[in-house]
C-alpha cells in the first residue's frame, strides 16, 4: 500500500507546484501587460510556450493575450498540436501542407504516367508477339500447303502439319 501511496502523493504535490508556478507566470505576464512593458512580458510568454499541459479555456485566453502582447504577433491555440502558434507559424504550416499536397499530387500523376507507359509497353509487346505468331503460322500454313500438294499422305502424318490441318482443315485441292 505504501508503494502505491508515495508516487501518488508525489504526483499530487508536483501538480500543485506546477499549477502554482503557472499561476505566477500568468500574473507576471498580466502585470507586464498592465504596465505596457513588452520586454518584461517576454520571459513569462516564453515560459508559457513551454507549458506541457492541456490548457483550459480561461488559461488559453490569458496565454494568447500574453503571447500576442509580448511577441507583437497574434497567437492562437491550435487544438491539433495542443500548442500556441503565431499567425506566421500557422501560415507556414498551411504553406507546408499545401506543398506536401502538391508533391503528393505530382507523385500520383507520375505513378499514373508510369502505369500508363507500362500498360502501353505491354500492349505493344503483345501485339508484336501476336504478329510474330501470325507470321510463323502463315509460313507453316504455306509450307504445309505446298507439301500437301506434292505428298498428301506424308503431310497429314507430319505432326506440325497435322495440328495445322486439324485447326484449319485440309488445303483445297
Amino acid at each position: 500500500m505504501k508503494a502505491i501511496a508515495v508516487p501518488v502523493i508525489i504526483a499530487f504535490f508536483a501538480s500543485i507546484f506546477t499549477g502554482a508556478a503557472q499561476a505566477n507566470v500568468y500574473s507576471d505576464c498580466q502585470a507586464a501587460i498592465d504596465a505596457g512593458d513588452r520586454d518584461q512580458a517576454r520571459g513569462p510568454a516564453e515560459m508559457m510556450l513551454r507549458f506541457n499541459v492541456i490548457y483550459d479555456t480561461k488559461n488559453r485566453k490569458a496565454i494568447s493575450e500574453c503571447l500576442t502582447f509580448a511577441m507583437e504577433e497574434q497567437y492562437f491555440y491550435d487544438p491539433l498540436s495542443a500548442s500556441f502558434m503565431s499567425t506566421s507559424e500557422m501560415e507556414n504550416r498551411a504553406e507546408t501542407y499545401a506543398k506536401r499536397e502538391e508533391e503528393q499530387e505530382q507523385e500520383r500523376k507520375m505513378q499514373a504516367e508510369i502505369a500508363a507507359s507500362a500498360a502501353e509497353f505491354e500492349q505493344h509487346r503483345r501485339e508484336q508477339e501476336s504478329a510474330k505468331r501470325r507470321a510463323v503460322w502463315l509460313r507453316v500454313s504455306e509450307a504445309c500447303g505446298r507439301l500437301y500438294k506434292k505428298r498428301p499422305d506424308e503431310t497429314v502424318t507430319n505432326r506440325i502439319c497435322l495440328d495445322l490441318f486439324l485447326a484449319t482443315g485440309l488445303p483445297d485441292d
